[in-house]
């Protein structure tokens, strides 16, 4: 007999004999399941669970457990699609950095060469050789060693953002792209370099002979810090001729 009967039979026997009445076993039944729902205690754990339906509960079942959650479809399926999304968007933050970086090293590359198109970055003395094409060849040579990584940079993020790239031409014509941005880069440092080390003994002739300072237009510029005066390390000093 099954205990769920055996204890209905029980409860519509004293039913009958306090009240005289008779109640059928249906609706006893549901009193019945009421009343243990509130005076039985919730399984909240999985130790009460295992309990309640007589199954082993321990740590390799647990494990056990987890691991078939883990490997279920839409489980991986939803992560996946969680984890893409996020990686998307930080994609996008870093294409939105490097964009903005490479915006502003432009700007001022142009503001310099406009200056120096102008003479307002003109050089003096025994460096008013590097005047003209030199000074322009150097800045581009800074400028393009400084900005051409953020412009890769900001390829490669927006390609990686991008869900709708598909097809390896298109990726092995962006693959050219950077290749060719990296050859810009090498030739930019090696020239450079070259730059550097052509002209960088007149610089600290210059420098030797006017305390420590490099004269740029109108601007007076501390070139090393032993010799210069602290208190007028930068400022703007009008030139006599």
């Amino acid at each position: 007999m099954r205990p769920l009967a055996f204890l209905s039979g029980i409860g519509r026997a004293v039913f009958r004999r306090a009240h005289g009445s008779e109640v059928g076993p249906q609706g006893f039944a549901v009193v019945l399941y009421l009343a243990l729902g509130l005076l039985l205690p919730t399984a909240k754990t999985e130790a009460d669970l295992a309990e309640a339906y007589n199954q082993p509960m321990t740590a390799q079942d647990i494990a056990d457990r987890a691991k078939e959650k883990a490997t279920d479809p839409e489980t991986v399926e939803r992560v996946g699609q969680v984890f893409t999304q996020i990686m998307r968007v930080t994609f996008q933050i870093i294409q939105i950095v490097a964009a903005t970086a490479f915006g502003l090293v432009t700007a001022a590359w142009l503001i310099t060469m406009w200056s120096m198109a102008f003479g307002n970055l003109s050089l003096h003395d025994n460096l008013q050789m590097l005047n003209g094409w030199r000074a322009s060849l150097f800045v581009s040579f800074a400028y393009a060693i400084a900005a051409l990584p953020l412009l890769a940079l900001t390829r490669i993020m927006g390609r990686l953002a991008d869900t709708k790239t598909d097809g390896a031409k298109e990726t092995k014509l962006a693959g050219r792209g950077e290749g060719v941005l990296s050859t810009l880069w090498g030739l930019s440092a090696v020239g450079l370099i070259i730059f550097i080390t052509t002209y960088a003994g007149d610089v600290r002739h210059y420098v030797d002979t006017h305390q420590g300072y490099m004269d740029v237009g109108n601007h007076h510029i501390c070139a090393d810090a032993n010799r210069c005066d602290p208190g007028r390390n930068f400022h703007h000093r009008m030139r006599e001729d």
